[in-house]
């Protein structure tokens, strides 16, 4: 994969204008390099950024992707790892940031093995869609730095402008610095060494101001609340 653009350093928060594509049902084909078809049309509408729905791993052939199970593996139906590089390249070329919607508060229930390589689930919190992850119980650090890496791979491997965390609420955490707090502070990090802003979007369905207070002021350090305490 080709080095991001000197030139392109992301767009101003101020300057979102999103549209939110599932990769499966975006074309015909259904897939990462059909998608690339679709950025012509998508500019002349006047967006500024592609929200994707997840695309991690998940089961069938066609899903929404917030049943994801291999936080690693890009979504096999829509093509390969360099196929999303290319239409992620392919948005950048045509000025347009990309970002990622990335779901850890659970994981889907068919092809689910992360409880056998350690203690990643919680054994006191739990979600209406299926088990809630281990950030605040024993041996926890596993899990924070499970999701966390994941967060940097997607930015880091494939270039993705920012990510939307999905259900923030029920990333259940009762430490006094939340995983959602340390994701924050990690990404900001990475961005530093980066030269470069990430977005970070939380969905929440109770609404928080502090989450888009810098961490500076001694908040969270997002850009913008997906908030769903208005449905």
């Amino acid at each position: 994969m080709r080095p991001i653009q000197p030139s392109w350093r992301n767009i101003r928060r101020e300057d979102l204008i999103i549209y939110e594509m599932h990769v499966g049902t975006c074309t015909t084909e259904g897939t990462f390099r059909s998608a690339i078809d679709k950025i012509e049309e998508l500019v002349q509408l006047g967006i500024t950024a592609i929200e994707l729905l997840p695309v991690c791993q998940s089961a069938g052939r066609w899903n929404w992707g917030y049943d994801g199970v291999n936080f690693f593996a890009p979504y096999q139906p829509y093509g390969t790892p360099d196929d999303l590089k290319a239409f992620v390249n392919a948005c950048h070329d045509a000025g347009l940031a990309l970002i990622l919607d990335v779901v850890y508060n659970h994981p889907g229930p068919e092809g689910n093995y992360l409880s056998k390589f350690g203690p990643y689930f919680s054994a006191k919190h739990a979600t209406p869609w299926g088990p809630a992850y281990n950030f605040d119980g024993r041996s926890n650090a596993l899990a924070r730095s499970f999701f966390i890496d994941n967060a940097i791979y997607w930015l880091d491997e494939f270039h993705f402008d920012g990510l939307r965390l999905d259900a923030i609420h029920f990333m259940f955490d009762d430490l006094e610095m939340t995983i959602v707090e340390e994701l924050s502070r990690a990404v900001r990090a990475f961005g530093r060494d980066r030269n470069r802003h990430y977005f970070l979007i939380g969905e929440t369905n109770v609404f928080d101001g502090n989450m888009i207070k810098s961490i500076e002021e001694g908040g969270l350090g997002f850009d913008a609340i997906w908030c769903d305490d208005l449905m």
